[in-house]
């Protein structure tokens, strides 16, 4: 087993410049590119790209862009919507679109939403203003956050909402958590104006959307607990992410995608479990299974839930804390994916599926790990031989984010890259 090492100087990377770049943890963009060149390397004959854990679609677009015929899949909803953006879905009709949505800022708030929301919006404009003139008494709007109403969601409710259809979801369940109080307006008002077009468009409208989301977020690098106001300093961090246009953030990432063309086509496309996704396929020797899975026993479903949310639109159930007496403090929604890959119980079984199934297949197969790992890098190794596979590995050396703390680490990344 051959190893070769190299490190990535993050304050030389520059970020990708693509339509739908997002803030994402876990995400392989400063890496992609050296995926994709081992690969190319060590597998020549390969030419099918199927990624199993597709996420944001990173890998997956340096794949196609290296020529490989993709299939690209994901278990979460909000990565569905975007695979189908970048990949699947044809842009034309952008433009008009685009031309709609610069419309939306000039509604009336007091119409759609009532007075009462109307006037949560004026208090959060003064609040916004005062900050901009370094006039602003930051308890003061503390208490302004803590008296802004949020929902929590009865069956009665969901059932009022659903059968009302109304465009309201963000309004009712994130004022002043995750998002400012007009950021929440404009992320119903997208989302309605994503209902109201072909399936094409409502996947880039969807899409961008949730781009926008993780730059505007009033959290660190994920959606798991919102940042509060606690002091000078922290509020007006906290203003200025408040004080993103998300509409117009949208539009720009809709601009960017109406200059590009679907790489693929939608039946390449899934959101279901990875064995369901390879079965449906049907890999062959031409083809390589790539899987980046979670890492560790944090799950992905937690960093994203609002994003999830805002995919369904479905008005959830949130998850409630018996200690405290009231709904989680991160308002999760319920039935949240938990990945086997995520639980050490179950990480050994999910490996040795994956393996089983590519042997079945005589497909070759690389995976992305890290040395934090649940799984050891030879524990991994040792599965992979018991199905037949030799394993080459590759190392590089990365920052790893302390989300949100300062404890940021450099880690050894490895790819291995599996063949039969």
């Amino acid at each position: 087993m051959k190893s070769s090492q190299k490190q990535v100087d993050l304050n030389a990377y520059a970020k990708k410049l693509v339509p739908l770049r997002m803030q994402y943890l876990g995400s392989k963009a400063r890496i992609s590119n050296w995926v994709i060149h081992e690969i190319m390397k060590s597998l020549p004959d390969t030419d099918c790209f199927i990624d199993a854990f597709a996420g944001t679609g990173v890998v997956g677009a340096e794949a196609a862009k290296n020529g490989y015929k993709l299939y690209a899949n994901d278990i979460q909803p909000y990565s569905y919507c975007i695979l189908q953006s970048m990949f699947a879905q044809p842009t034309k009709g952008l433009s008009k679109v685009i031309s709609d949505l610069k419309k939306l800022n000039a509604i009336s708030i007091s119409s759609m939403f009532g007075p009462h929301i109307a006037a949560f919006v004026e208090e959060e404009d003064f609040f916004f203003s005062e900050s901009k003139k370094e006039k602003l008494n930051w308890k003061k709007y503390r208490a302004f956050c803590e008296g802004t109403p949020v929902v929590t969601p009865t069956k009665e409710f969901i059932l009022s909402k659903k059968t009302e259809k109304n465009y309201d979801l963000f309004i009712n369940y994130y004022a002043n958590t995750y998002f400012g109080v007009r950021q929440c307006i404009q992320l119903d008002l997208l989302r309605k104006a994503a209902s109201q077009y072909p399936e094409n468009i409502s996947y880039h409208i969807i899409a961008a959307t949730l781009a926008v989301m993780t730059y505007s977020v009033s959290s660190t690098t994920h959606l798991a607990q919102y940042l509060r106001p606690n002091s000078d300093s922290s509020t007006k961090n906290l203003i200025n992410k408040r004080s993103i246009d998300i509409i117009s953030n949208v539009i720009e990432r809709l601009t960017g995608l109406s200059k590009t063309k679907p790489t693929t086509s939608t039946d390449r496309i899934f959101n279901c479990d990875f064995r369901s996704a390879i079965c449906s396929i049907k890999p062959n020797i031409n083809h390589v299974i790539y899987v980046d899975p979670p890492y560790f026993k944090e799950h992905y479903s937690r960093y994203y839930h609002v994003l999830d949310t805002f995919c369904l639109y479905d008005y959830p159930m949130l998850t409630y804390n018996p200690r405290t007496d009231a709904v989680t403090s991160g308002r999760y929604r319920e039935g949240r994916i938990i990945s086997e890959f995520g639980l050490k119980s179950s990480v050994r079984k999910a490996f040795s599926d994956l393996f089983k199934l590519g042997a079945s297949h005589k497909t070759n197969i690389v995976i992305s790990y890290a040395e934090t790992s649940l799984l050891g890098k030879n524990e991994l190794i040792d599965i992979a031989i018991g199905y037949g596979y030799k394993a080459d590995t590759k190392e590089i050396i990365i920052m790893h984010s302390g989300q949100g703390q300062p404890r940021n680490n450099l880690v050894k990344e490895y790819l291995f890259i599996c063949t039969l």
